[in-house]
């Protein structure tokens, strides 16, 4: 095999795209492997693991964060702690493989409004999930070797689907819907944070947020922050004038 290193081949732009929402959670990913594979690879021995029995099968379930390998000791919202408490289900319906997706819900990011968490898949060419509003035919058009997604789980909400030769004009129209519409993965909770673009041809992801999308993560997140800050200060404030008033 020659070693000689060949520039990669440029993907057509005009190609599919699928806009999703945006989930405004923390990453995680469920990795399952089988016994077979585990001891032909052995998995270093600082990574914590959870053994499980599917019929006369073993697997091994591993939870990870962005960036490192938790632990029930060393977890991310939780994150760790239901992926073995759920672990069984998870080897038995996912199948092996790595499974990448957002960690959502109660007391995470924006929180959504909701009273427990939940997990949401990337893979929209594999899943769906018709408890999302309007999934179900969008899934039967565009994608579909795509299966019904286990209920214990659930899958970024798919907003549209067009061309890359359209690609702005399917961004706004995904970003628009979504903020006079509001969320769809909560529905009622009406400040979405944006959308994730999946360029079939070139294999990546962009995104795009309502607002402040121009400002990088790490400025946008110390606006949002000044502005909170800004609103409990005048709430206090005002509270203030309400106690010398009466």
């Amino acid at each position: 095999m020659s070693d000689y290193p060949k520039f990669r081949s440029i993907p057509r732009l005009h190609r599919p795209v699928v806009v999703s929402e945006k989930v405004d959670g923390t990453n995680g990913l469920i990795e399952i492997v089988s016994a077979d594979d585990y001891f032909q690879e052995p998995i270093p021995a600082n990574r914590s693991g959870y053994a499980v029995n599917v019929g006369e099968d073993v697997y091994f379930v591993f939870a990870g964060s962005r960036n490192r390998w938790l632990s029930p000791e060393e977890d991310n919202f939780g994150f760790c702690a239901w992926v073995w408490d759920n672990a069984v289900e998870l080897a038995s319906t996912l199948g092996p493989g790595k499974h990448y997706g957002e960690w959502f819900g109660q007391g995470i990011q924006s929180g959504y409004g909701l009273d427990e968490k939940r997990f949401a898949l990337f893979n929209t060419d594999r899943w769906f999930d018709p408890r999302n509003p309007g999934d179900i035919g969008r899934y039967l058009e565009h994608f579909p070797k795509a299966q019904r997604v286990p209920f214990i789980v659930t899958v970024v909400p798919v907003i549209a689907v067009g061309s890359g030769r359209d690609l702005n004009s399917t961004v706004e129209y995904a970003l628009n819907t979504l903020e006079s519409e509001g969320s769809v993965i909560a529905p009622g909770f009406m400040k979405p944070e944006g959308v994730v673009v999946w360029h079939a041809a070139a294999r990546t992801y962009f995104k795009a947020t309502i607002d402040n999308d121009e400002q990088p993560k790490s400025v946008a997140e110390r606006m949002q922050r000044a502005k909170q800050d800004a609103a409990n200060l005048k709430s206090l404030v005002n509270s203030i004038k309400d106690e010398i008033t009466v």
